[in-house]
């Protein structure tokens, strides 16, 4: 064979290996031989999804006052109600095993009482009504749900803005919220003394004419009962400024002099040293004396409250003679509403 011919055919068989090559690892061989490869479609479809339940109207508590820390263990019981509906009509909603409820601060306070967390109320019952024609306007068929719910709500809660949150469970395990509704709870102001009412009373005893100020005998003790702090420059959101309105104190021999409301202070610590001057049948308010109500600890806990001493102080007295002095029965020291 000639040498042209030769080389001719090598390069033919050079070219068919290389298109065998490349034919087999790209699949362009199939391509070019007109084998194209087919394609196939095929439907995906996920049936069975079951949808959620909805909670459309949450109805404001049935009231926003709380009972003061002396009525029912300080413990003030508040219902409201909800409506329930589905897709799947009202037999696929749950009774009341599969229902929650509870109040929580609205607002991103996080303030806690002590060692005892306020922004969470529990619903203690929370239970079905009955089955209503009132439907939102999309989303459900049949009928909607009519639930009650029951929230036991502490003395100490304070008087801001809080938010009822509603869960429930339907047949299928879908989970239905709602946390729209929000109110406010109402201020109440109270607390306790020791001495206790009728009989409080502050008492000095070996004071001398033109002696040093001398502190009292007793103080008395303020407990808040309410979820308003007494006092003021507090923690809480709400203070209730404490007030002394101080009247002069008559001689039981030497009827006619007295020992006036001015010659005495008042103060959160030790009046003789801190307190703020009294004025004669005035009130005046006692700015560096504070009860607050987040530090009382509840009853329900079995704790021990945290009180706070208001303190008295008798200041120098001159151009009195020594004898005992009384307030007028009819003209007592008075603390805000309390007199003593």
């Amino acid at each position: 064979m000639k040498r042209g011919k030769r080389a001719f055919l090598c390069l033919i068989v050079l070219f068919i290996s290389i298109i065998s090559i490349i034919g087999v690892s790209a699949g362009w061989w199939s391509s070019l031989t007109g084998n194209v490869a087919k394609s196939s479609t095929a439907k995906v479809d996920v049936s069975g999804i079951a949808q959620a339940p909805k909670i459309w109207f949450v109805s404001n508590p049935d009231s926003t006052s709380l009972v003061n820390a002396n009525n029912n263990q300080g413990v003030s019981y508040h219902s409201f109600s909800f409506l329930a509906c589905s897709i799947g009509g009202v037999t696929v909603l749950p009774d009341n095993a599969e229902v929650a409820a509870w109040v929580t601060l609205y607002t991103g306070f996080n303030g806690t009482y002590g060692s005892i967390p306020l922004n969470f109320a529990p619903a203690t019952v929370c239970s079905v009504i009955g089955d209503v024609a009132l439907l939102p306007l999309s989303g459900c068929n049949g009928q909607s749900r009519n639930y009650t719910c029951t929230v036991g709500m502490r003395y100490y809660y304070d008087p801001i803005t809080w938010n009822i949150n509603v869960t429930i469970r339907d047949s299928s395990s879908n989970f239905a919220t709602n946390s729209s509704r929000t109110f406010s709870l109402n201020p109440n102001i109270g607390w306790d003394t020791i001495p206790t009412d009728p009989e409080i009373y502050v008492n000095w005893s070996g004071v001398t004419v033109g002696g040093a100020d001398k502190i009292s005998d007793n103080n008395i003790t303020i407990t808040p009962i309410g979820n308003i702090d007494v006092g003021s420059g507090g923690l809480s959101v709400s203070t209730n400024p404490l007030q002394v309105n101080a009247t002069p104190l008559n001689g039981t021999t030497i009827t006619n002099q007295q020992i006036l409301g001015s010659d005495f202070k008042s103060g959160g610590s030790n009046a003789c040293t801190s307190g703020i001057s009294l004025l004669n049948n005035q009130y005046v308010i006692i700015a560096n004396f504070l009860a607050d109500h987040r530090f009382s600890t509840p009853i329900d806990t079995g704790g021990s409250a945290i009180n706070s001493s208001l303190t008295f102080c008798l200041t120098t007295l001159t151009g009195i003679e020594a004898q005992t002095y009384e307030t007028n029965p009819l003209a007592k020291w008075t603390l805000n509403t309390i007199t003593f």
